[in-house]
């Protein structure tokens, strides 16, 4: 009996240290996204993290929302093992330049890969009577009173930054209203709460305007994909001819990451990227695919859009983002 038991125990010893050795070698690891499930950002992390798993790899998505990114931000560079923060310019270059709670620096992070471009929209409720942007600044002039309200994912992010600059252009006034996402601000504006938005543009808009839920009035890009051919570029817009924006997403790491974990995140998310499955998701959904880029690149496009950023700001300092 003794001897079965020994028997049983040193099997279950062995199955034990088996199973933990199989537990470590298949760790998962986390994609923060910054925003709630349901918008165009936890769509982007959700398509990677399939294509990681499909290749081996095992990510799951973590919403961490709130300010504008910074939640998801602090939490991230708390604790950066195991994790890449999926980000745009909204939360690592803005906070740093608009937010005074904003505690780290946009040199904390470290790209190894650029993966869309968003085109973003003016969205309107669909009983507020606009079709044009015409239309929209006339209806802004007779409001003065009144100002017209708009929803983005949060004080000082790229959408609240472009509404209130353009409104200072065309000398009208709106009220911004903040939201922890962009699938809030765009859940209020189907329910009539706000009368329009400036979002990144998702396919599944072109269904909601075609049964008469919104309407997309205008598109801060000059060349569209073909989804938006139809949408007049904010740029025709007398006074608006530089109001080209977009919203530019990546992968990062800390900077102090090891070579070793730089090289190993380039290579899983620039393979990732590359693939069809991937790029025909992304795509699908009015996104602007990138191509794989070195880190190196990579660094240097994420300076580019720093200076660009901290220079229109300076130009803007008499407006203030809250």
């Amino acid at each position: 009996m003794k001897s079965i038991f020994r028997t049983f125990l040193a099997i279950s010893l062995a199955l034990g240290c088996g199973l933990n050795a199989t537990a470590q070698s298949m760790d998962t690891e986390r994609i923060i996204v910054p925003y709630p499930a349901g918008g165009p950002s936890d769509a982007t992390g959700r398509t990677f993290a399939n294509a990681l798993g499909d290749a081996g790899s095992r990510f799951i998505v973590e919403n961490i929302a709130g300010a504008t990114g910074l939640v998801a931000v602090n939490k991230f560079l708390a604790n950066p093992k195991g994790q890449v923060f999926q980000g745009t310019q909204n939360e690592v270059v803005l906070p740093v330049l608009l937010n005074p709670a904003a505690k780290f620096k946009s040199e904390d992070f470290l790209p190894v890969q650029y993966v869309t471009k968003t085109h973003l929209v003016i969205v309107t409720r669909k009983n507020l009577g606009v079709k044009t942007l015409d239309d929209f600044f006339a209806l802004a002039k007779k409001r003065e009173a009144d100002p017209l309200s708009y929803g983005t994912v949060g004080i000082g992010s790229l959408y609240h930054i472009i509404g209130e600059y353009m409104a200072r252009t065309k000398q009208v006034k709106f009220n911004h209203i903040p939201y922890k996402g962009a699938a809030p601000a765009l859940q209020d504006l189907l329910g009539r709460q706000i009368d329009f938005s400036i979002i990144p543009y998702q396919t599944s808009l072109d269904e909601m305007r075609d049964k008469g839920m919104l309407n997309i009035i205008a598109v801060f890009s000059k060349n569209v994909p073909n989804t938006l051919a139809g949408v007049e570029p904010v740029t025709r817009h007398k006074g608006l001819e530089n109001f080209e924006f977009a919203s530019f997403a990546g992968f990062y790491l800390k900077s102090n990451a090891s070579e070793a974990d730089i090289a190993k995140y380039h290579a899983l998310f620039s393979k990732a990227v590359a693939s069809d499955k991937v790029k025909s998701a992304l795509s699908a959904d009015g996104r602007t695919v990138m191509p794989p880029m070195s880190v190196k690149d990579a660094g240097d496009t994420y300076r580019t859009e720093i200076a660009k950023y901290t220079k229109m700001l300076n130009e803007l300092k008499d407006i203030k983002f809250n």
